[in-house]
């Protein structure tokens, strides 16, 4: 079984012993550095990724885990908790604290109570 905890500069992706006996960290951190995508440069921080993690679930079609950040940031990773992709459309400007996965897609919710949905092709 594996887990992944998230917080500010905090990324742990855990797999948990069958028996629950003990755990093992297997990634400790995102490396984002191999991003195709272009991310909006903000003022003050530019176009780096922020680190500041602040929700994540698992897809339910692939069961992979997706990551968001407080600068409006929505990171795809593989089931081995490696960066995969970072979603073009993020919300970038904006706080991210809520993510929900369903059927079609995600439901994000964060700053100023706004929330967007992104149907999965």
């Amino acid at each position: 079984m594996l887990a992944v905890v998230t917080g500010p500069d905090c990324f742990r992706m855990i797999k948990v012993d069958d028996n629950f006996a003990g755990a093992t960290i297997t990634h400790s951190s995102i490396d984002t550095s191999k991003n195709e995508f272009e991310v909006e440069a903000l003022p003050g921080i530019g176009s780096t990724i922020s680190t500041n993690y602040t929700c994540h679930c698992w897809s339910i079609d692939s069961c992979i885990p997706i990551i968001c950040t407080d600068m409006g940031d929505i990171l795809l990773l593989d089931f081995k908790g490696e960066f995969k992709n970072y979603l073009p459309e993020s919300p970038r400007g904006y706080q991210l604290d809520c993510i929900l996965p369903f059927g079609r897609g995600l439901i994000v919710a964060g700053d100023r109570g706004l929330i967007w949905t992104y149907e999965m092709n």
